[in-house]
């Protein structure tokens, strides 16, 4: 741990709302929606006066996996060292995410949810 006075104390613990489960936003957004949104409900806590770099370098020494690295990171739907099922996706890893990044981008009234 580094010592910062900005964060206060040893922040172990990562914040999440139980909304999240309910929301459904994890079948819309890019796989670092979830991770991203537990640093930012920890940086939310009170009396949190730090960056969200410094929370990161506190619990994770600045490298997350969940995020693909650092804050600096591309977003993406898929985890890029992952074996890929090519029975549930046959269009291949990079039509599947093209496609999920038009789903991303589309007007609300044309979004689908995956099956």
């Amino acid at each position: 741990m580094t010592d910062n006075p900005s964060v206060l104390g040893p922040r172990r613990d990562m914040a999440m709302h139980n909304d999240w489960w309910a929301s459904g936003w994890e079948h819309v957004l890019p796989r670092q929606g979830f991770p991203l949104t537990m640093l930012i409900g920890t940086a939310s806590q009170p009396d949190f006066t730090g960056s969200l770099d410094e929370l990161l370098q506190e619990i994770f020494e600045g490298h997350w996996d969940m995020i693909g690295g650092d804050l600096d990171g591309v977003l993406t739907f898929s985890w890029p060292d992952e074996e890929w099922d090519y029975t549930e996706a046959p269009e291949g890893r990079e039509a599947c995410e093209a496609n999920r990044w038009e789903t991303f981008g589309a007007p609300a009234h044309s979004r689908r949810l995956p099956k």
